[in-house]
């Protein structure tokens, strides 16, 4: 039995590419810690920024699905951000004090 969902005779719902592009780009961005955490937060930005835009396509066009995929490219980015340059703002804040 094929579970296709159709909104509203328009066809089936198809995955929107910039949603895939933002989850792939958030696992290389934890992926790429073996490089350099420095890597990995600038990838992380790439992935945050990627999901973002996909997020704002999706709310335009109901006729797209991947908000969960976006969702996990801006959390995986979101995390390698808060693991590779959180010491470095930690630093910073405590230094100042």
């Amino acid at each position: 039995m094929d579970r296709v969902e159709r909104s509203s005779d328009r066809g089936p719902r198809v995955y929107d590419g910039s949603s895939i592009v933002a989850f792939a780009i958030g696992l290389a961005s934890l992926g790429s810690f073996a490089l350099s955490p420095v890597i990995a937060g600038f990838v992380g930005l790439v992935a945050v920024a990627a999901a973002m835009a996909s997020r704002r396509r999706l709310r335009q066009d109901s006729s797209l699905r991947g908000s969960r995929l976006s969702l996990a490219g801006f959390l995986l980015g979101g995390i390698a951000l808060a693991i590779a340059f959180g010491p470095l703002v930690i630093a910073v804040v405590v230094s100042r004090s």
